[in-house]
């Protein structure tokens, strides 16, 4: 990968963009943009890539410190959700029955404690009215994300200091995490595949793969052909957008459906953040302020 693409990436900071875009396109306009949902995804991805980069780069220089990796996600995340959490409560006070407020104390209980995802799972589907009515829904992807921080540094950290392949590790967490997410579906448990950790890790862990290759791999990781790259660009989105616009709640979500998302986002993280559609629509300012 060339250098430019090593450090900071705008582009996809504007993919996100695209993914908050998407789900909020999803909850607001369901029938124009039915597969918004697949933003979550996107998700998963970037963020398997993003943490698996500070990570690996730390522990490769030598600067990798969980007090400092924990303290960096506490100053991230904590504001901006107890933020939400609190207005949700006082929302809560003034417009629910006694029985819904109750209920709201449990998801603003299980979002402070990042496990939002075991709570909605255990009452509801994500895409019934139910959950469609739950003013905290949103977290449970939170609830994902940080229960992957709190386990995957430490295996990796074990793996590095045993000098085992941290390729093997990705493969042997995210191969059977695939695995048990198209089981799943396949057996009608699909809410237990949308919301729980060990069957959506494997999302993470194709960002974890291209941070991998992209530290360690760099001259095979590399496509240099500026033509190729675009193009790889290009598809990605264009998987997106068809997942975006294309796909519909369903019991057959996650499942296979789910290499659709995952894939494009991959290919666009893939290409670069030189390429002309990284650099001058995904690198957007306002793509990027979103």
């Amino acid at each position: 990968m060339p250098a430019s693409d090593a450090g900071c990436r705008p582009d996809v900071d504007g993919l996100r963009g695209i993914a908050i875009a998407a789900v909020i396109g999803f909850h607001a306009f369901p029938t124009q943009v039915p597969g918004g949902f697949i933003g979550v995804d996107v998700f998963f991805v970037i963020s398997g890539y993003l943490i698996s980069r500070i990570i690996f780069g730390g522990l490769a220089d030598g600067t990798f410190s969980f007090a400092s990796f924990y303290t960096r996600r506490i100053k991230r995340l904590f504001p901006a959700l107890l933020v939400v959490l609190a207005v949700v409560w006082l929302a809560g006070w003034f417009a629910l029955i006694p029985s819904d407020f109750q209920n709201l104390g449990k998801e603003i209980a299980a979002g402070a404690t990042y496990l939002s995802n075991v709570l909605f799972w255990s009452e509801t589907g994500y895409f019934d009215k139910a959950a469609a009515e739950k003013p905290l829904l949103h977290l449970w992807s939170l609830g994902v994300e940080e229960q992957f921080y709190l386990l995957f540094p430490f295996i990796i950290f074990v793996a590095w200091l045993k000098r085992i392949n941290l390729l093997a590790i990705i493969v042997l967490i995210g191969v059977p995490s695939f695995v048990t997410n198209v089981m799943l579906v396949a057996h009608h448990y699909s809410a237990a595949a949308f919301y729980l950790p060990y069957s959506r890790f494997w999302e993470l862990m194709i960002g974890s793969g291209l941070a991998y290759a992209e530290l360690f791999w760099t001259s095979h990781f590399s496509i240099r052909c500026g033509l190729v790259r675009n193009a790889t660009t290009g598809l990605g989105l264009a998987l997106l957008g068809a997942a975006a616009f294309r796909f519909s709640p369903g019991p057959l979500f996650p499942g296979w459906w789910a290499l659709v998302p995952t894939a494009g986002t991959a290919l666009v993280i893939m290409a670069g953040a030189s390429t002309w559609i990284n650099r001058l629509i995904l690198s957007n300012r306002v793509l990027v302020f979103i």
